[in-house]
């Protein structure tokens, strides 16, 4: 029964560490994943305010004058700027304790961003393989990450490892919820931006924008442009005609799978991560089965150490 112990402890240990393995390369991909994210978020934000101030409210914008004009855009680019520091800093704070210095933090990032990915097979897809042994796993995922640590220098900064499969799937869940997060807080300032200069109705109450953001009542309805919302809100003018009482208002709804259709860069980041998180999946129900092997045989040892015959 010890032997059976430590067996199963064994191969707890032999699971954990291509976890910890498969974490690290994770992490790599997605830094890669949020350098394209927040490239492509930045396209999207000139892109969507083009086309509401040309073609949904183009005498609105028309009548802004000339330094109204590039103030509007100049706000916009700083947003996306701003943009591409708060995603990274979300990612960072996804897997950093909130004691960590935010500047330390960032200054670590930026040693550790790779450069935007080539076209390539993803090295965990023969990594995790379902045909290979726990053995040949371990090894491929030495040489792999061996090999991208003298590549990229991707160690530099805070080692990043996550040796409990359910540990892992938490982490990408909170980064997806973060991602979400950051998207609808764009996307509430650059429509107040566009409400400042009357572009959008003044005074458009702020829950009205986040309903629209949130696409959650019956009364918004997605636009024919990719990441624009259509709402309807009452007018209100109480005396206006039952006709007049609704008016449609476009408005900007960042949506994460509108944004990853749009690039393909993006979209094949986002599904090498997402395949990889199926195979942790996998290894995760093993273990969970692992461990429950390991319980029952522990409280079996326990049963017979304290047991004996009248």
């Amino acid at each position: 029964m010890t032997k059976a112990i430590h067996q199963i402890k064994q191969d707890l240990t032999k699971q954990e560490e291509i976890v910890g393995k498969v974490s690290i390369e994770l992490d790599r991909l997605y830094a890669q994943y949020f350098n394209l994210l927040s490239k492509s978020i930045e396209k999207q934000l000139i892109l969507l305010t083009y086309q509401i101030c040309t073609s949904e409210y183009p005498e609105a914008f028309l009548s802004l004058s000339l330094n109204q004009r590039e103030t509007l855009q100049q706000n916009l680019r700083t947003l996306g700027n701003k943009l591409k520091a708060e995603l990274l800093w979300e990612k960072v704070r996804a897997k950093e304790s909130e004691e960590d210095d935010f500047e330390s933090i960032m200054q670590q990032m930026s040693t550790r961003l790779p450069s935007t990915p080539e076209k390539e097979k993803s090295p965990l897809e023969e990594i995790l393989s379902e045909e290979e042994t726990l053995a040949e796993l371990t090894s491929s995922i030495d040489a792999e990450i061996s090999e991208n640590n003298d590549r990229e220098g991707l160690e530099q900064g805070k080692p990043f490892n996550i040796r409990n499969p359910q540990e892992l799937i938490d982490w990408h869940k909170q980064i997806q919820q973060r991602i979400e997060q950051v998207l609808k807080s764009i996307s509430t300032e650059a429509n107040q931006l566009l409400e400042e200069v009357n572009i959008l109705p003044h005074k458009l109450p702020n829950k009205v924008i986040e309903m629209a953001i949130a696409a959650e009542n019956n009364e918004s309805t997605p636009s024919n442009y990719p990441n624009l919302l259509n709402l309807l809100v009452e007018a209100e003018n109480k005396e206006a005609t039952k006709e007049g009482k609704i008016t449609k208002i476009t408005v900007i709804s960042l949506r994460l799978p509108e944004i990853e259709f749009s690039d393909p860069a993006l979209s094949a980041q986002s599904n090498q991560i997402r395949n990889i998180l199926a195979k942790i999946d996998k290894i995760r129900q093993q273990y969970q089965k692992k461990q429950r092997e390991l319980s029952v045989a522990q409280a079996e040892a326990a049963w017979r150490s304290t047991w004996y015959e009248d």
